[in-house]
């Protein structure tokens, strides 16, 4: 079973605590002037971490699916990132079920469908997401959330982990988490509210198509708080300085199976190709790295798309219809409308985005529509639109049913 990230959220308005001083021994995130590498990034030793300077939600994604399949199956990898203003679903969920799209075309923000399962989120640059690979024997879905509640502690936030694996404050949701696992690879990868609007957060999670009916799996709304309302002043760069350094001191040691966590036992369904240490060692030589201490801190953004070409492959792959819709588990829809010429009940069902059976009801013949409507696409109906002439009951059932999807 695969968890959800913050997701659907209800959210609770509530001013702010006095400031917090951070603690004497926090020091600012301050990298090391870029560096140039000869050729490539080492990636065979123990443990590296990354952190990526680009905002572009695709790209962070792609370099992470990238890390997954294509680093030693034993290596403990921390990749920390920020995406722009973006609503990232899981793998298996319904965007339709899940997203407010008129909400996103009114913010102007995309959707994106990651790799691994769980719930729905809001990204923007005041939420910072963090990802952890490392051996599936070693896997720990509380261990890593304790890991990421020591680095909060360390900038002075109180937080704790819930029974859920939840990162909590005062019982609001602060950070929320999905996992993937594949043959002896594992991530665990979650999101950190520091300073998001939470006003776009629920609207763009706002979604009342209670008569849509789904296989995919639903997100779990949770009261949210960010982590500003306890220490104002909180950085994105305090942020991942705290959570290096704890990384750094949890697997300085060699990695030990674990055995608090049911969930090491439920692989995931997807294969994963074999470590390629020819792909890997192919990271850009422009690429620079930070040293907050001995572990090896790396720079990356949207150059490694010319010098890895499979993440460039993934990059688009993530963008394309086919992932996007396509990946879109079965559901039906029932709907109602009155027309000035009678009314209409549609019953339709879709799978992969596509609709795959419709039944409409109304006191004019619409069995023609019926079948053109058969395998177009949901939510554009761009073949039957292309074909219909203005005017007339079916151009009018078809822009009705547009409005609802």
């Amino acid at each position: 079973m695969l968890i959800p990230l913050i997701s659907r959220c209800s959210l609770t308005i509530a001013s702010r605590a006095a400031p917090f001083a951070l603690p004497s021994n926090v020091r600012a995130y301050a990298p090391a002037p870029p560096r140039v590498y000869d050729n490539v990034f080492d990636l065979h030793g123990p443990a590296a971490a990354f952190v990526s300077n680009s905002h572009d939600p695709w790209f962070n994604l792609a370099f992470e699916d990238w890390l997954f399949r294509n680093t030693p199956p034993e290596q403990l990898i921390l990749f920390l990132y920020r995406n722009r203003p973006s609503v990232i679903i899981g793998r298996n969920q319904n965007p339709w079920k899940e997203i407010n799209f008129p909400a996103l075309t009114s913010l102007n923000i995309p959707f994106v469908r990651r790799r691994s399962g769980g719930g729905t989120v809001y990204h923007d640059l005041g939420n910072t997401n963090y990802s952890i690979l490392l051996p599936r024997s070693s896997f720990s879905r509380r261990t890593n959330a304790l890991l990421v509640s020591r680095a909060l502690g360390s900038l002075g936030v109180p937080a704790e982990v819930n029974e859920r694996h939840d990162i909590v404050v005062d019982g609001f949701k602060v950070s929320g988490s999905a996992f993937k696992l594949v043959n002896a690879r594992a991530y665990h990868h979650g999101t950190m509210l520091l300073d998001a609007r939470l006003g776009d957060l629920g609207e763009a999670l706002r979604n009342e198509k209670h008569a849509m009916q789904t296989k995919g799996v639903p997100s779990v709304r949770s009261p949210v708080r960010n982590i500003v309302h306890y220490v104002p002043h909180i950085t994105h760069d305090a942020f991942v300085d705290a959570v290096v350094r704890e990384f750094e001191k949890a697997y300085s040691r060699a990695p030990t199976s674990s055995s608090d966590d049911s969930t090491t036992a439920s692989p995931a369904t997807s294969s994963c190709s074999s470590a390629s240490s020819s792909s890997a060692s192919a990271l850009s030589s422009a690429a620079s790295e930070m040293k907050p201490g001995p572990l090896p801190v790396r720079q990356i953004d949207e150059r490694e798309l010319t010098h890895l070409p499979r993440v460039r492959e993934i990059y688009e792959e993530l963008q394309s219809w086919d992932w996007q819709y396509g990946q879109t588990p079965e559901f039906t829809y029932e709907l109602a409308h009155s027309f000035s010429w009678g009314d209409v009940t549609a019953n339709l069902t879709s799978k992969h985005g596509l609709i795959t059976s419709l039944s409409l009801s109304s006191p004019h013949d619409l069995t023609a529509l019926e079948h053109s409507l058969l395998n177009d696409r949901y939510a554009s109906l761009d073949r039957t639109r292309s074909t219909l002439p203005d005017g007339g009951k079916e151009r009018e059932v078809v822009e009705w049913l547009l409005s609802e999807m």
